[in-house]
């Protein structure tokens, strides 16, 4: 069920005639609990998870306090905007993953 937040989010996508795909990415081997991403352009598990695993080998290339702060920049650095990180000390929550990803998604857009 969708709160009034991610339902005002989904109406501003639908104005602007854009698909969005929300894909949560779970991988024992990352540094984080989950991620999940919202994007328009990738259209499957397979082109996500590949992307998740470019972003995370640029990642650990240098070492940081801030890996999350790292991942989000080689994130974008990749054309990837819409991505919500949950943290190992995190409870995890799919809901609240796909508004903070969808919100993310929408600020890049609307900027330009």
């Amino acid at each position: 069920m969708k709160n009034k937040l991610e339902q005002n989010i989904d109406a501003q996508f639908e104005q602007m005639a854009l698909d969005v795909h929300i894909f949560h990415i779970f991988n024992l081997e990352m540094p984080f609990n989950a991620i999940t991403i919202a994007d328009e352009s990738i259209n499957s598990w397979e082109r996500a998870s590949e992307l998740i695993d470019i972003v995370l080998t640029r990642t650990k290339r240098g070492y940081t306090k801030t890996p999350a702060t790292r991942f989000l920049k080689c994130a974008r650095d990749g054309n990837i905007y819409g991505v919500a990180i949950c943290d190992k000390r995190d409870q995890f929550n799919r809901q609240r993953g796909r508004i903070i990803a969808k919100g993310r998604l929408l600020k890049h857009l609307k900027q330009g």
